[in-house]
């Protein structure tokens, strides 16, 4: 897995010429600049790929600085001298660390939860959870009459600005041109969201941005609905304490001391 962030990671390395860079702010940079690349499982993929290459004589090379040892990376010509020791990564850096080691987690959690629920389940979670971001009242559909629509949202109580809602519980298989048709068939000239629990294909999106008939429709993949869960608090809960962290202000002694 870790040969696939090959190029990515040497694209954000080569941006930043002379500066050391931790594994975690590598991993955010990538899932940040390339969206498209599928991600699993904390920074492993990336850390593994930066060892392999410092062990192997390309021009990263790792630097192991503070204890607990903690990785770092920056590019060096092969010749170059033993690196410095580099200082204790600040309390900033380890909170944001943390965050998004527990951040990923909760999100590869979800992502098994969903793909284990049967096909209503999983339709009340995505209606519950569009309701709650906002865009109105969700009604789901009978399941033998939907036409290609699990639900509607009605963002008006007259019920005049609907958006069709579609889903689809896969595990590992994505969602394919052809179901995106479909959609659009039973839109009839109306706004839809097509919601998975995998992804999309090529085909599929660059079908759903010109759906023709006046529609418009959203795609929102595995990753996408695990994001607006945590963000909307649908299936997860606040634990733990809330920190504030705060830092010395040098101004403020400087104008004391005149």
């Amino acid at each position: 897995m870790a040969s696939m962030f090959y190029e990515p990671c040497l694209e954000i390395l080569k941006a930043a010429p002379g500066r050391e860079m931790r594994v975690v702010e590598i991993s955010r940079q990538i899932r940040e600049k390339f969206p498209a690349l599928h991600w699993s499982g904390g920074d492993g993929p990336v850390r593994a790929l930066l060892m392999s290459a410092a062990g192997n004589g390309t021009p990263i090379r790792m630097v192991q600085g503070s204890r607990p040892p903690r990785f770092y990376y920056s590019e060096a010509a092969a010749s170059a001298p033993a690196a410095a020791h580099i200082p204790e990564a600040s309390p900033e850096e380890i909170m944001e660390e943390a965050f998004c080691r527990a951040d990923r987690a909760l999100r590869d959690e979800l992502l098994a939860r969903i793909v284990k629920m049967d096909d209503t389940a999983f339709e009340i979670l995505v209606n519950s959870l569009i309701s709650r971001m906002g865009f109105g009242r969700a009604e789901m559909t009978q399941a033998s009459h939907d036409g290609g629509i699990d639900g509607y949202i009605y963002g008006d109580r007259l019920g005049l600005n609907v958006i069709c809602v579609q889903t689809k519980r896969y595990d590992g298989h994505n969602v394919q041109r052809p179901e995106i048709d479909r959609f659009i068939g039973a839109l009839e000239g109306r706004d839809g969201v097509f919601v998975t629990s995998s992804g999309f294909s090529p085909e599929a999106k660059r079908k759903a941005e010109k759906p023709c008939c006046n529609s418009k429709i959203a795609l929102i993949d595995g990753e996408m609905l695990v994001g607006f869960m945590i963000e909307y608090n649908v299936g997860v809960q606040e634990v733990g304490k809330s920190y504030v962290l705060k830092r010395l202000d040098t101004d403020y002694f400087e104008e004391l001391a005149g």
